[in-house]
């Protein structure tokens, strides 16, 4: 050790560096993404996105939507999508590709604010750090009576890390989605959906609202999305109820309503079915 590496004597033992830290991640979850079948798949089931979802594209670009906006994912970038945005994946570069996936809870949601509908160029602090995080995930990944709980605390403070690397990353640059780009059919039937739900509730209705046959629509939407129509609608209005749940008291009549179900007895069996929960069990868990 040399006089370079030894810190100085401090003027104030009383006041040191650092107040207000980001809150730490919570129930981490880390995958991989090789084939456009697998990024796909979750699309005509339901899945929970009370979550957030950090992606980084290792290889092969595609689009990304949330909601109504649409962008391109490029190898190097990052994207941050937030709980209860709409999401889904289209126009792959090739059926092979190289995604990472991690999800997780957090508290405190307004530091995050700042990523929603933006790519983030991955700089080296970020790429590094990623990869440190993949390493302690497969560290993790084993049977519980073989996990130990400081690698799980190491886990959830490497993603921390992480993601105050792309907070720097991001004030450096950063891409917005754009929403004057073209319209796609994907963004116009988010687009109808989100303005107004009820009355694009069904493909016939979706279709007439957009201008096309709902044969064309059913068809169209196949080429370009990759899944049936049907089970897009379904999955959307699932997911616009569960933010509705959680994050307002509307009745769950008016809930079922402005997620797009034509009647609450609908509401509540196709709920049910597609979650496991009654809606007033999954607004109160407790």
């Amino acid at each position: 050790m040399n006089a370079s590496t030894i810190p100085r004597e401090p003027n104030d033992y009383f006041h040191g560096l650092g107040k207000n830290p980001p809150p730490i991640p919570e129930n981490v979850l880390m995958f991989h993404r090789a084939s456009l079948r697998r990024l796909q798949q979750g699309n005509v089931e339901y899945r929970s996105h009370h979550r957030f979802v950090l992606i980084l594209n290792r290889a092969v670009g595609g689009r990304v939507h949330l909601n109504h906006l649409s962008v391109e994912l490029h190898p190097g970038q990052t994207l941050l999508i937030h709980p209860y945005q709409f999401h889904h994946f289209s126009r792959l570069e090739s059926a092979r590709i190289d995604w990472l996936f991690c999800t997780f809870e957090l508290p405190g949601k307004s530091f995050l604010e700042l990523f929603r509908n933006r790519l983030v160029e991955t700089g080296a602090e970020s790429r590094s750090t990623w990869d440190r995080l993949l390493n302690q995930w497969l560290r993790c990944d084993v049977p519980a009576t073989r996990r130990r709980a400081s690698d799980v605390e190491l886990l959830q403070v490497l993603l921390a890390e992480l993601l105050l690397h792309l907070k720097s990353d991001h004030l450096a640059r950063s891409d917005c989605f754009d929403e004057s780009a073209e319209e796609d059919l994907i963004r116009r039937v988010n687009r109808a959906l989100m303005e107004d739900p009820l009355r694009a509730g069904t493909v016939t209705t979706l279709a007439e609202g957009i201008g096309l046959s709902e044969s064309r629509l059913r068809a169209r939407f196949r080429r370009v999305a990759g899944i049936p129509i049907g089970g897009y609608l379904k999955n959307f209005r699932i997911q616009r109820a569960m933010e509705l749940l959680r994050n307002t008291d509307h009745p769950i009549a008016q809930i079922a309503e402005s997620a797009g179900f034509g009647s609450h007895q609908a509401f509540c069996r196709t709920f049910r079915e597609a979650t496991g929960q009654s809606p007033r069990r999954y607004r109160n868990p407790d």
